[in-house]
């Protein structure tokens, strides 16, 4: 597959006011096979500002996965900063019917998948997703290995406190090797599940 893209500061799946929700079925965003790939926020900018810049609006009426990360040869793939299901104004449910953020790969080999901070120290708080809104799961990892899913918000607006919650799980993982948030609490994923309780 293709290496090395980067798909930053997009509205995909809403209006250009990136808080009203499209029509679209298909998913918003698919990796499937490519490497090296950075979806939102890139790790060393180092600036709020460019992170607000760099974030992607995902939304969707109807996609069974929001962002979708597959193929049996991905590998090295950074999901941050980014608002999946939260419109623009880091307010506003624009969450479908489906999941918003899921990875899968049959053959069980896609590996090194960061959603939100990888934990390294630089730029960590800037790298969290907000993944909230959608009827299904926020997250779902299945049949991979090294997949991260730390410092994001899930199932609350951007502030962190206002209820958004997912209609499932916050996060489901089928995967033995998944790190859900990391040992540093400054870090750590915020879930919620059950529509915001």
């Amino acid at each position: 597959g293709i290496s090395g893209t980067k798909v930053k500061g997009n509205y995909i799946g809403v209006t250009s006011d990136g808080n009203t929700v499209g029509t679209s079925s298909a998913s918003a965003i698919k990796n499937n096979g490519s490497s090296n790939t950075i979806i939102g926020y890139e790790e060393g900018t180092n600036s709020v500002c460019t992170a607000g810049l760099q974030r992607n609006i995902v939304g969707s009426a109807s996609a069974t996965y929001a962002v979708s990360i597959q193929g049996a040869t991905s590998s090295d793939i950074h999901v941050s900063g980014n608002y999946i299901g939260i419109g623009a104004d880091g307010s506003t449910d624009i969450g479908g019917t489906g999941v918003g953020l899921a990875v899968d790969s049959s053959s069980a080999v896609l590996s090194d998948v960061y959603f939100g901070t990888d934990g390294d120290g630089t730029d960590d708080a800037l790298e969290g997703n907000v993944i909230s809104g959608w009827s299904s799961n926020g997250v779902f990892v299945y049949r991979v290995t090294n997949v991260r899913v730390s410092g994001n918000i899930i199932g609350f607006a951007a502030d962190g406190i206002t209820a958004r919650g997912n209609g499932a799980t916050g996060i489901t993982s089928r995967s033995s090797t998944s790190v859900v948030g990391w040992c540093d609490t400054t870090v750590n994923a915020t879930v919620c599940s059950d529509s915001g309780t």
